[in-house]
């Protein structure tokens, strides 16, 4: 518009008076008037936050002059001073203001009225006016937390109902994450991921208590950690049955359905950097309740006396620390010195054991690193009248917070969209992300219900080694381990693995208009991905060597490692691997395609509105997973191969595979319809049906195709002519829906018999036959899990819209779940897949944003998300075992408890010998002497109701976060709390049965039992004796450790408060950032997870959202992030 300014002319006619040449010059050409008597104003125009607004609308009121901001939103305009301007753009309030000078800087303030005045489903894009479902919105620029890669976990405490629990911080896996708190029993119960209108299949399916394993397979569990925040718009997460309805049978646990950037039409070139610099703090002993290494030997010193470390034990034995160090330099003669590295004196032993309990080392320093972490984005957005683009690029780089992680990562984005005549418009689109990440090597998880244990063999996870691990040992020793020499440090360099990430997806999108009612959608979308995993164990690791531990008779015998022939058992067992190395590979794949076409009708006549949407999908997602594992490799001899064919009988023999091939098949066909009445804006009424087809059901045909349906209605009532609009109460809507959504349970796979080829394993070798196993019998009534789910909804906002607020009322009523079922046995299989669960759930949620202070100089904005919910198992054909039930890892599950449900042993005391003792109800028990101590039966699933102790649930029940942003001209700040209460922690078990030199105490050891009569003042059980192991026995022993550490007395509350976020910012003004020849430049400084506010006392340094695993888990660090934000 200022090209027309530039050029109008204004020639008036009036009189040729000369006695009015005081107003002749009106004659005159406008320029020379201007120069006169007009002003060239200029000014940029930002929103409240300080970012530059670009398409504002200016208009010279009077007049009909105006302009529009530029890309940095500057503008010029002629006028005079004292003239009045109009300023308006979308989602922001309208500006009217008196020019004061020709220099100006305005702020815009966003309308809260229009604010999420659009809910995007992944389908449509519907007005929250008309919307009848519970869907929350949050915008990127809003919940972005620096320093933080997966925006999983910046939704944490944003969105009422929403529950995300950091059970890992490593990077690539999820955390665990449930929307109101889900609705299946077993397996997975992850909400659905939608980018862009198009499902994000997971690359892996793990259940809950798999996602807390730290098994490798969790560095690929999160489904979106290959997405650059810096790439998303917004976030909504659909909740309600009205909200996901749309996704019908695959929305069962709700949908978070993530929008990305797109480029704007008309508007020029912009570029965007950004950059964000993490350093991240080490653990430290400070926080922990443990022993120092002085204390520690004192224990060591208790222990010899009671028989612990005599030469068999620590020379000969499984694992054994500083007494093996000590016993082993007793015994190795020097022939340069001919003397023995240690002289057989008690000075000499004094001064050996005194060396160690000085050293106190701090395997913390040892392990962990101040590594930064550093990740660069640049963006580009352009647009002209017939196209809109947006492209970005994206490095992250993590030198590791510990000697054996590290990760890097490059993500790329591109989006155009091109705009044909005004009726077509066609999109497309593709995103990458290419990964590559080293982890310590490990071995999956396993659990033991003979001894209730959760075992994983040749574990180096750094924190659980360094919580884990005597500090009487100094980092450079080598000590003993598995009946081999152990170095931690020289195990990181021969046992790791390499995880490689490829995944890419390419979505072509078009709309055709055919009339002003009627558009007709399609959409493609293709996603292929890959992982490998490389894991190399060399000859030097400890895990070969103890496969080759057989330094006497006695140790092989007792090497666990070794291969004793079933045929000659008399012998001594041999080495399976004499010679080179093992290789661990897995490759996984996922090809997945969707195919979609739509009709959207929307039509208004009068007061009437009708709008209605059809759409037909197919999907396709194909999965392999191939794992392999090669014996032999010996990687310092050029990588050659010399396996020793024992091996493979030791394999066969213990029934475990060295390679599989599994492919899975789904395929989805979806029909769907929906209609949307509204009259005069004030009454809506909505009504959806889809019927789902899926090959993952049964054979039978009400199996295979599921109706889901969902009916929904809403009142405005800030429409009604009695509504009188005030400064109290501004606006009100009313809105409830009502419907039936569904999921097919990744765990079932029995919709069709499964067989598994095997071979039999006779004493004699030449005997062995091929067999087939039946891994699953057919079940072909096995159908969806189904769930109705009733709603009510409040929508308000007071003193003319600076307090908003969204309440929710909820109840589901899940059916239909699938669980595991015992059954007769007949047919050859004891356990099998079936719909026989129920669950209700109900719920309240709350959120509310506020704006407390708004001026031209200072505001301050809050909001505040708060949730409570219960949960009872209605119906459950099975029962879990005792371990499950007391481990809480989230298979506790029976009758009329919540999900997910801890229980404790019903711990009575200690005896007179200082062991813990229990009540076991109605277990049939020997009913001796001891039998009090160790009868506990973790595969009981018969009288378990008799004494084990309810807790709660683990999942929290209240989640909550509160958020305050203060900004003062360039500054602005930052503060985040989370919160969540009503759950239940089971602590780590520091109770450990297997007493050796090599354990690290817990502080509570300072008051355990010692002596008779210490039972009458302590709970805390005594280190036994030898003499007391063999006369109760020890695997006894073992068990009445494991079992008090599932005790009562080892639970906390996991309710805490924890200060999430603080995060200080800096904006250049306009002036310096013209020096620097910049739109725009931001400075931030942030620190992530500081410390709790609040937890329980009894969790003594335990974070209350991790589960320490070991494998490759790692707690969520505190950290520091340095950011900056560039606009050119």
């Amino acid at each position: 518009m200022n090209r027309y300014l530039h050029r109008l002319t204004l020639v008036v006619g009036l009189e040729r008076s000369l006695m009015l040449g005081a107003t002749a010059t009106l004659m005159l050409p406008a320029p020379t008037l201007l120069a006169q008597s007009k002003h060239t104003v200029s000014g940029t125009v930002r929103s409240s936050n300080g970012e530059s607004l670009i398409g504002v609308s200016i208009r010279l009121l009077g007049s009909s002059r105006g302009t529009i901001t530029d890309v940095q939103g500057r503008f010029t305009l002629q006028a005079e001073l004292g003239d009045s301007i109009q300023l308006s753009s979308v989602g922001m309030q309208t500006l009217k203001m008196r020019i004061s000078k020709p220099q100006m800087s305005i702020t815009m303030r966003e309308d809260r009225r229009q604010i999420d005045e659009v809910v995007v489903t992944g389908y449509q894009k519907i007005k929250s006016r008309v919307y009848t479902g519970a869907a929350t919105s949050v915008k990127m620029k809003q919940i972005h937390l620096e320093g933080v890669q997966d925006i999983s976990r910046m939704l944490e405490g944003r969105v009422p109902g929403l529950s995300i629990q950091n059970i890992s911080g490593t990077f690539g896996a999820a955390p665990r994450i449930n929307i109101r708190g889900g609705a299946s029993i077993l397996g997975n119960v992850q909400p659905l991921w939608v980018i862009d209108g198009a499902v994000y299949e997971d690359l892996v399916h793990l259940s809950l208590d798999q996602l807390a394993s730290g098994d490798a397979a969790t560095l690929i569990s999160s489904a979106v950690a290959g997405l650059n925040a810096a790439d998303i718009e917004d976030i909504q997460v659909l909740k309600d049955a009205s909200a996901t309805s749309i996704y019908g049978a695959r929305a069962l646990n709700g949908v978070i359905v993530v929008t990305t950037k797109s480029g704007r039409r008309e508007s020029p070139l912009k570029v965007s950097y950004s950059t964000e610099n993490t350093m991240r703090l080490r653990p430290s002993y400070s926080e922990y309740d443990l022993l120092n290494s002085q204390e520690t030997m004192g224990l060591y010193q208790e222990m010899m006396d009671k028989g612990y470390f005599n030469m068999a034990n620590t020379f000969y034995g499984r694992r054994s620390g500083v007494y093996y160090l000590m016993n082993k330099a007793l015994s190795s003669y020097n022939e340069n010195t001919n003397s023995y590295l240690l002289e057989n004196t008690e000075a000499a032993r004094r001064s050996f054991l005194e060396q160690h309990e000085r050293a106190n080392t701090d395997w913390f320093k040892e392990l962990f690193r101040l590594n930064p972490t550093t990740s660069h984005a640049i963006s580009f957005t352009a647009g002209g009248k017939n196209s809109a683009t947006y492209a970005s690029v994206g490095f992250y780089h993590d030198g590791g917070w510990t000697i054996a992680d590290k990760v890097q990562r490059i993500t790329a984005n591109l989006k155009n969209t091109f705009y044909i005549g005004d009726k077509f418009q066609v999109t497309l689109s593709g995103q990458g992300n290419i990964r590559q990440q080293k982890a310590p090597g490990t071995l999956p998880q396993r659990k033991n219900t003979s001894l209730g244990v959760f075992e994983r063999d040749f574990d180096i996870n750094p924190f659980n080694y360094a919580l884990g691990t005597s500090r009487t040992l100094l980092p450079h020793e080598y000590y003993r381990n598995n009946w081999a020499p152990f170095n931690i440090h020289n195990e990181y360099a021969s046992n790791k693995m390499d995880i490689n990430v490829l995944d890419f997806k390419a979505q072509i999108e078009a709309s055709y208009k055919i009339n002003p009612s009627l558009e007709a959608r399609a959409l493609f979308s293709t996603r292929h991905a890959s992982t490998a995993t490389r894991h190399e164990i060399s000859d030097q690791s400890n895990q070969i060597l103890a496969y080759r531990g057989m330094e006497t008779s006695d140790v092989a015998r007792t090497n666990t490692y070794l291969y004793t022939d079933p045929e000659r058992t008399e012998e001594t067992p041999q080495s399976p691997l004499p010679h080179g190395g093992i290789l661990n590979k897995n490759e996984t794949s996922l090809s997945s395609y969707l195919m979609r076409l739509a009709l959207d009708y929307d039509h208004q006549w009068g007061e009437h509105n009708l709008k209605a949407f059809g759409f037909t999908e197919l999907r396709s997602a194909n999965r392999s997973e191939t794992p392999f594992t090669g014996y032999g490799i010996q990687y310092d001899r050029g990588r050659q191969v010399y396996t020793n064919p024992i091996i493979f009988s030791k394999i066969l023999g213990e029934g475990s595979q060295y390679f599989s091939d599994t492919h899975r098949y789904d395929r989805g066909l979806t029909f769907s319809g929906s209609a949307t009445y509204g009259y005069a804006g004030k009454y809506i009424a909505n009504a959806l049906i889809n019927i789902e087809g899926s090959n993952a059901s049964g054979k039978n045909s009400n199996a295979q195709w599921l109706p889901t349906w969902n009916v929904g209605a809403k009142w405005n009532v800030d429409k009604e002519t009695f509504f009188k609009r005030s400064d109290l109460l501004t606006a009100l809507a009313l809105r409830m829906s009502y419907g039936l959504t569904a999921k097919m349970n990744e765990e079932a796979v029995n919709a069709n018999s499964v067989y598994q080829g095997l071979q039999t394993s006779p004493r004699i070798y030449a005997d062995r036959e091929h067999a087939i196993h039946i891994q699953h019998l057919e079940n072909r009534d096995l159908t969806w899990e189904k769930m109705y789910e009733l709603n009510f909804g409040l929508e308000a906002s007071f003193f003319n819209d600076r307090v908003r607020t969204t309440l929710d009322l909820y109840q589901r009523n899940a059916f239909d779940l699938i669980d595991l079922v015992r059954t007769s046995g007949i047919g050859g299989q004891y356990y099998k897949y079936a719909n026989f669960g129920d669950m209700r759930t109900q719920g309240i949620e709350l959120s509310l944003s506020t704006t407390n202070i708004e001026t031209k100089e200072l505001s301050w904005s809050s909001s505040l998300t708060l949730s409570l919910m219960n949960q009872k198992i209605t119906r459950l054909r099975n029962t879990p075992n005792a371990l499950d039930m007391v481990a809480g890892r989230g298979r506790g599950n029976l009758v009329g408890y919540p999900k997910g449900s801890l229980f404790s042993y019903n711990f009575q005391g200690l005896n007179s010998h200082g062991l813990p003792t229990f009540d076991f109800g109605l277990y049939p028990t020997n009913h001796g002497e001891d039998a009090n101590v160790y009868s506990a039966d973790f595969s009981d699933t018969q009288y378990t109701k008799s004494y084990l102790t309810y807790h709660g649930p683990i999942e929290p029940q209240v989640i909550g976060g509160l958020s305050n942003t203060l900004r003062y001209g360039l500054w602005d700040l930052t503060l985040f709390i989370t919160a969540q209460a009503g759950n239940k922690i089971r602590l780590n078990p520091t109770f450990d049965p297997t007493f050796a030199d090599l354990n690290v105490f817990s502080g509570e050891y300072r008051n355990r039992w010692m002596n008779p009569g210490d039972e009458q003042h302590t709970d805390v059980p005594t280190i036994p004796s030898q003499d007391l192991i063999n006369a109760v026995g020890r695997e006894n022993i073992e068990r009445a450790y494991s079992t008090y550490n599932y005790s009562q007395l080892r639970v906390a509350d996991g309710s805490f408060v924890r200060l999430k976020h603080v995060s200080l910012g800096y904006r250049v003004s306009e002036a310096f950032a013209k020096k620097l020849r910049l739109q725009s430049a931001k400075l931030q400084l942030s620190l992530t997870n500081p410390f709790l506010i609040y937890s329980d006392k009894r969790l003594r340094g335990q974070d209350p959202e991790y589960y320490r695993a070991g494998g490759v888990s790692l707690p969520t660090p505190r950290q520091y992030t340095l950011s900056l934000q560039i606009g050119f």
